[in-house]
């Protein structure tokens, strides 16, 4: 069951990053804890309607850190989802 150690472990490291990028946003940008988890499903996801909030270069900071990490995160838990449904031989 290693493809699920791997989807246990991706999800807690997507989690992480969702918490880092709230708490970013929040103390940075001076946001609310709503706002700022907002924005960051908003850019984990790539829906990316707009900011709430205009952002300052650090808070571009946050939000590219985000993009990047969770584009490879979701990428890498997309890939091995399908692993669990093999059967084994």
């Amino acid at each position: 069951m290693r493809a699920l150690r791997n989807l246990k472990f991706l999800s807690a490291a997507l989690f992480c990053v969702a918490i880092v990028g709230t708490v970013g946003f929040h103390y940075i940008e001076h946001w609310s804890w709503f706002d700022g988890f907002y924005m960051v499903l908003t850019t984990l996801t790539t829906i990316g309607y707009q900011e709430v909030h205009p952002l300052s270069l650090a808070g571009r900071y946050v939000g590219l850190s985000l993009l990047t990490l969770g584009a490879l995160g979701l990428s890498a838990a997309m890939k091995t989802a399908p692993m669990l449904l093999r059967r084994p031989k």
